[in-house]
């Protein structure tokens, strides 16, 4: 993970760990943590477990689940085999299953069961690594969009089989460049936006929204076309970076529900120009190898 994203975590964890320690002190004046249900005082060692759930007394006050009670949502299924297993303890099934995907949730989830075991503590001799920790962990489990498998018909390889896919490459590519070309153009003044009126506001919803949908089209668009062999890398590589382009994009514009996972995804955008450029090198490189005219990229009307 890069500094920068270090970084961005970092602050994000500590705002997160305030906000923690601010729910904390709310537990016992907040019905909804069930605090009132306790009938003698609750001891937050993670190894005492009063229900024989498998969740310690600690890890059922950060789930909010019934330390008396095994199986909080009535479902069959102990607390502790809910929780490992993927599943809600407080929501019966079959609908019961946790969202994963939501690096806030999980960050603040991981944040606050570091705080009541002790690690997240301001003034814990862990402290920093700790929270260095909960960054890594949360920063790792976050994905823009589902693996894929693309799929693509190949040619053999010949000169008149690499013009044809250049040819019909050319317009594809153009539009890809323009799309993110205009993204990073205007990603600073996104930013300064989003400093001001939050992930929340519509045109930075609407326009990443745009974003996504115009990476996706062009993704779709690659899928079409005959590849040569001695192409093919290149060409899924190309795909794999619209595809992804177009998860993070979609990642920010959904930023009000999961704004951690908005802020890597403009991390990634930005940094993917990197790669963009790489990839751009690996095909100057073919098309001088196999004497091919680099003019037929450009499409005709420029």
């Amino acid at each position: 993970m890069t500094a920068k994203v270090k970084l961005i975590f970092g602050v994000l964890g500590l705002i997160a760990l305030v906000s923690v320690l601010l729910l904390y002190q709310y537990f016992r004046s907040d019905s909804r943590f069930n605090v009132t249900r306790q009938k003698s005082p609750t001891d937050l060692s993670t190894s005492n477990d009063q229900d024989q759930d498998g969740l310690s007394d600690a890890e059922e006050m950060i789930w909010n689940t019934d330390p008396f009670n095994p199986d909080t949502d009535g479902d069959d299924f102990k607390d502790g085999e809910e929780v490992t297993s993927g599943h809600n303890p407080l929501k019966a099934g079959p609908d019961d299953l946790l969202d994963s995907t939501n690096a806030t949730d999980n960050l603040t989830g991981l944040a606050l069961a570091g705080l009541v075991e002790g690690s997240l503590k301001p003034g814990s001799l862990n402290y920093e690594k700790s929270l260095n920790d909960l960054a890594n962990s949360v920063a790792s489990g976050i994905r823009f969009s589902k693996p894929k498998l693309f799929t693509i018909t190949t040619l053999t390889d010949t000169k008149q089989n690499y013009t044809n896919y250049l040819k019909n490459l050319s317009p594809i590519f153009d539009k890809f460049l323009v799309v993110f070309i205009d993204e990073l153009d205007t990603m600073p003044k996104k930013l300064e936006i989003m400093g001001q009126f939050g992930l929340s506001e519509p045109g930075i919803i609407n326009y990443y929204s745009a974003k996504s949908k115009s990476f996706k089209d062009i993704t779709s668009s690659l899928e079409t076309i005959k590849v040569p062999k001695s192409w093919k890398d290149i060409h899924i590589a190309l795909m794999e970076m619209t595809d992804g382009l177009s998860g993070a994009n979609d990642s920010i514009s959904r930023g009000p529900k999961d704004p951690i996972k908005a802020y890597a995804a403009i991390n990634y955008v930005s940094s993917d120009y990197v790669n963009l450029q790489d990839l751009i090198s690996k095909m100057d490189q073919l098309i001088t190898q196999q004497g091919i005219d680099p003019q037929i990229l450009i499409p005709p009307n420029q």
